[in-house]
């Protein structure tokens, strides 16, 4: 259950293995072709590149346009608790088809629904700004959440379209279904076994174990797959390339020794990790570096691990600019500034970013982060890209504790499955961004936004496309209200939206009759300003119905629909308590049972329907931020 692991329980470690059924057939599918033994099965190991399951033949257009000519399906390579999944397709110009999406762990007999996955067709990206101009493909993509690290899991993907034939009784025609089997990423583990090779700084007074080395360079030259290299208490100018090659089951590891902090300092690329494969960094202290672990552009880092690091004055943390990186996890680190205000009006743009990155399988979770410009952030590429490999997908970011942000939080550059959920933000300028995405479904969901100083709690600029906004809560500051800026292929249901003034919704979308925005929850101002383009905007919730049929289950909420939450302050405080207050819905309250089903998204549900915000009324807070250290160093990390 994703309820135990959102308070750090262990859950049990599986293998990175994908099972595809080999059936690639057309026509009405009355049941799942599963064979557990049989020819039907092939064992595939999608590994840390994910794997591209072939249409099999040339694709050609449909002979009907309004048809779907199944593509090349993408398996992106998994998080620990999360699949990702691009169905490529030619066709279905009407727009009427859909992909179901049904899974179950390996060995149960029920299946359970997700969403569908989200229909992409051909949307234009930034057109106002010719560097970022992009046009989507035409595909299916999106995610299956909540599941348990090292799980197999089967997933039944139907494709339907009713503009072909129709067989037998079926109220439904499926062009074609993809049956596969696939785990979710395990947590990373050291080896037992590893040699400990000892790095002492110049100076040091006690005793020293062996084998011991007088310099980091020549410590990491002797260091094997399973090893683990040991920094003793002191400081370190590193300037260190790491390039060797470790395994998964053995990697090279980094480690603070125990005797107290290691400094690392003074660097331009403390750790530059652009060749390294499988590395742990663990217990270090970068201070006033520029980029502290950093990944250059051609890198193709695999297997990173930081971990309980504390990162001080810092421009970039961790810094993986490369499409190419793969298995990364960024967990239980501190990132913090010594001095300054995080204030807007200061304008201090350093620390930068406390982690910055591309990537496919990365985990980024469990991390505090203060006094920044930008907190956790997707490293934007100008464009998106048409090669599945060369795509920023499947990146999770959640459990983090972010406060006093100057700017935001963003998801810019993204373009397929990057997952924003169950984080904690207060004291920012601007909520959650978007600006832009290259197409989608980037997933906002069930984090908590407080004292957002602007007042835009999820900014979506430059014409980003694909964005699921689903169970958040937000609270603005002052006069601002609440605004939500336009994007395409837009979907905002079961939030709470709390301004503590100005207007209940400034916000807008730019394709109507794609984009679903209903049961909602806002603070009671008549102030409302929708636009849509070559509309007139609407100007109240009952226009937005009228015109659009959106906000039909609008429900009208304020703090006291809450269990025990203070106004936020704006910037007339220096910070805001991070654990700010209760901001569960109180039981009985206006946000109670007045949300929507969505399958995956919130099946544990207590009573009638689901209530509004990030969490259920009388279930237990998220944990935020490091969790308390486990006593074995060969654990593994959830």
């Amino acid at each position: 259950m994703f309820a135990r692991w959102i308070h750090g329980a262990p859950s049990k470690l599986g293998t990175a293995l994908l099972a595809v059924a080999a059936w690639w057939g057309g026509g009405q599918l009355t049941a799942p072709l599963w064979a557990s033994d049989g020819d039907l099965v092939v064992d595939l190991d999608a590994g840390a590149e994910g794997k591209v399951l072939l249409a099999g033949g040339a694709v050609g257009a449909a002979a009907d346009a309004n048809g779907t000519v199944p593509g090349d399906l993408y398996v992106e390579p998994s998080t620990l608790h999360c699949l990702g999944f691009q169905w490529n397709i030619e066709g279905d110009e009407n727009r009427n088809g859909r992909v179901e999406v049904r899974y179950r762990r390996r060995g149960e007999q029920d299946w359970r629904r997700a969403l569908d996955l989200l229909r992409l067709q051909r949307e234009q990206i930034a057109t106002s700004n010719p560097e970022l101009a992009w046009q989507c493909g035409n595909l299916y993509a999106g995610s299956i959440l909540f599941l348990d690290p090292g799980t197999v899991y089967e997933v039944r993907l139907t494709l339907f379209d009713p503009d072909h034939p129709p067989s037998g009784a079926a109220s439904e025609t499926a062009v074609a279904e993809r049956c596969l089997r696939v785990s979710t990423k395990s947590p990373p583990t050291l080896a037992a076994d590893g040699r400990r090779l000892h790095v002492y700084p110049d100076g040091f007074p006690g005793r020293r174990e062996e084998p011991a080395f007088a310099d980091f360079a020549a410590a990491y030259r002797e260091a094997q797959p399973g090893d683990q290299v040991l920094l003793h208490a002191g400081r370190y100018t590193l300037q260190a390339v790491l390039d060797k090659v470790a395994t998964r089951e053995r990697p090279i590891a980094i480690r603070a020794a125990g005797d107290g902090e290691v400094v690392v300092a003074d660097d331009e690329r403390a750790l530059d990790v652009s060749r390294a494969a499988y590395h742990w960094i663990e217990g270090l202290t970068f201070r006033d570096n520029q980029w502290a672990v950093y990944c250059d552009e051609q890198g193709r880092t695999t297997g990173l691990t930081v971990v309980r690091c504390r990162f001080l004055d810092n421009e970039v943390g961790v810094f993986l600019r490369s499409r190419q990186v793969r298995d990364v996890y960024v967990a239980d680190n501190v990132f913090d500034a010594s001095s300054g205000t995080w204030h807007r009006q200061a304008n201090r743009k350093l620390p930068y970013k406390a982690v910055w990155t591309k990537g496919q399988g990365v985990d980024v979770c469990y991390n505090t982060v203060h006094q920044h410009w930008d907190g956790l952030s997707i490293n934007q590429p100008l464009q998106g890209d048409h090669e599945f490999e060369r795509k920023v997908c499947g990146v999770d970011f959640y459990g983090n504790d972010v406060g006093q942000i100057t700017d935001d939080n963003e998801a810019d550059g993204g373009q397929h499955n990057v997952r924003f959920f169950l984080n904690r933000f207060v004291d920012t300028y601007v909520g959650l961004s978007a600006q832009p995405f290259y197409g989608g479904p980037l997933y906002f969901v069930r984090n908590v936004q407080y004292n957002v100083t602007r007042g835009l709690v999820f900014k979506l600029n430059i014409q980003p496309a694909g964005i699921y906004i689903l169970h958040n809560t937000s609270f603005t500051s002052g006069n601002v209200g609440t605004s939500i800026s336009s994007g395409t292929n837009v979907h905002v249901h079961n939030n709470l939206f709390l301004g503590a003034g100005g207007p209940a919704l400034h916000g807008g979308v730019s394709d109507p009759a794609v984009s679903t925005w209903d049961f909602n929850g806002y603070t009671g101002s008549a102030d409302v300003l929708f636009k849509v383009p070559g509309e007139r905007p609407a100007k109240s919730f009952a226009q937005m119905q009228e015109r659009f049929g959106y906000e039909r289950n609008r429900v009208e909420i304020s703090l006291d629909d809450l269990v025990h939450v203070p106004r936020p302050q704006g910037e007339s405080v220096e910070r805001s308590p991070q654990d700010f207050g209760d901001y569960r819905p109180k039981p009985g309250s206006r946000a109670v049972d007045a949300g929507r089903v969505l399958p995956n998204i919130n099946d544990h549900f207590a009573g009638r329907a689901p209530d509004l915000g990030a969490i259920e009324s009388g279930q237990p807070l998220p944990y935020f931020g490091p969790r308390p250290l486990q006593p074995d160093p060969g654990r593994k990390r959830e």
